[in-house]
């Protein structure tokens, strides 16, 4: 991912096949909901989803995979 670049929401998961773990992030899912929208639901092995697409192309994920995340209510 290139800083400061700009990313949109998308509701692709066929945009997601072939990408793999680059880092981790540390932090709460307000602060995710409040960055990102609502997440897409989960899948297998995760809760909650987002999918980003960069002006260029690139492709990001964000997932609680195997560590849910604990929505406030």
């Amino acid at each position: 991912m290139t800083r400061n670049a700009t990313y949109t929401v998308a509701n692709d998961f066929n945009a997601v096949n072939g990408t793999h773990l680059q880092g981790y992030i540390t932090t709460d899912f307000a602060t995710l909901v409040a960055t990102f929208g609502e997440s897409l639901g989960g899948g297998d092995k995760t809760t909650q989803e987002w999918i980003l697409v960069g002006e260029d192309g690139t492709v990001a994920t964000v997932y609680d995979w195997k560590q849910p995340c604990t929505p406030l209510h």
